[in-house]
């Protein structure tokens, strides 16, 4: 099963059209880094994303000094998008991303 990693303005997107439940249902399988959930998710339905299958991973050493050089290549992304860009490079993962910048260094990096 393909894993989906995602930053926060997908998932705020897709709770505003509705759409939530659907993407869950889907033969993929989502997750975020702990951080990113922890600092903008937890507090914000984050407890309904879990419940509908929302998986939560903490970032290895290795994993976090790959998304510190990220963020080094392109600025206007935020430490949490590094980290979402870290994980799913670790998971092989699809990047779901709504900000250009993230968006560019993914392809860049070849997610």
């Amino acid at each position: 099963m393909d894993v989906l990693v995602s930053d926060t303005s997908v998932v705020i997107d897709l709770e505003r059209a509705q759409l939530i439940e659907r993407i869950f249902a889907l033969p993929y399988r989502f997750v975020v880094p702990d951080a990113l959930y922890e600092n903008e998710m937890r507090d914000f339905g984050g407890e309904k994303l879990v419940a509908l299958g929302l998986e939560v991973r903490s970032l290895t050493g290795a994993q976090v000094l790959e998304a510190q050089r990220l963020r080094a290549l392109e600025r206007k992304i935020s430490i949490h998008d590094s980290y979402a860009l870290s994980l799913a490079k670790a998971e092989a993962a699809i990047v779901l991303a709504g900000d250009a910048a993230m968006r560019r260094l993914a392809e860049a990096e070849g997610l």
